[in-house]
């Protein structure tokens, strides 16, 4: 299947555009109006591109998984280090895969070293992180590049993510999440999360094999879309 990153690209740039001129202040609307609607034009398009470079690299994600039986972590990073140097808008990619209650103690035991334990983890009341609980199934991240902050967490139970990660599996489309502060640095800003399934082979247990995943760091990103003096009577909020 086809991605639509066309249509999520389009959709981010609309609600900046919209945001935009929502709070938009100082331009007078009768001798302004012509300004501002180029303006809120150009301030999409600039959205539009710098989101696009970086999620470019999903268009090649479901051939790589396909074209091997089982991904290593190692060939993971080799796949997706290039994107990251080429790109400081990229927080990091990630490999969750769709894990069955039977099949989790294997992967626990082979997923891990002597020096790294892997274990399944989920978000408690508190926030904070304990063993996940029994279920049908998880998503853990089994591979986190560059960061491994989250190793073994159960995405499916965060807030933020689990409604993209439900809508991806569901509608087998490129979904994002809604904005969250990064994990794991200090003043490290916020986030937001692109998820897209990758499809299993026929006559398996699940639809598809797992999610492979992308974090974008806003503040990169949005530094470039309002380079220049052009808004500088324009307050933007993301």
């Amino acid at each position: 299947a086809g991605l639509r990153i066309g249509v999520a690209i389009g959709l981010i740039g609309l609600v900046i555009a919209i945001v935009s001129f929502v709070v938009a202040y100082g331009i007078e609307r009768r001798h302004k109006r012509a300004e501002f609607d180029r303006l809120a034009e150009h301030l999409a398009q600039v959205v539009e591109t710098n989101f696009r470079f970086p999620l470019e690299v999903f268009q090649s994600t479901p051939a790589f998984f396909e074209s091997s039986e089982e991904v290593t972590g190692v060939e993971f990073e080799t796949f997706v280090r290039g994107a990251l140097d080429r790109h400081d808008g990229i927080d990091s990619f990630q490999w969750i895969p769709i894990v069955a209650a039977d099949e989790r103690e294997r992967l626990q035991e082979t997923a891990g070293d002597e020096n790294i334990p892997f274990v399944i983890r989920e978000y408690v009341d508190d926030g904070g992180l304990g063993d996940a609980g029994d279920r049908a199934e998880y998503f853990p991240v089994l591979y986190d590049t560059p960061n491994r902050f989250m190793l073994g967490v159960d995405l499916s139970t965060d807030t933020i993510l689990a409604p993209a990660i439900e809508k991806a599996v569901s509608t087998d489309e490129l979904t994002a999440s809604g904005r969250f502060r990064l994990f794991g640095r200090r003043d490290a800003g916020y986030g937001v999360a692109f998820f897209y399934p990758i499809e299993e082979e026929a006559g398996t247990k699940t639809d598809y094999r797992g999610i492979v995943s992308i974090t974008l760091k806003l503040k990169p990103i949005m530094d470039r879309v309002l380079e220049g003096n052009y808004l500088e009577d324009t307050r933007i909020v993301l």
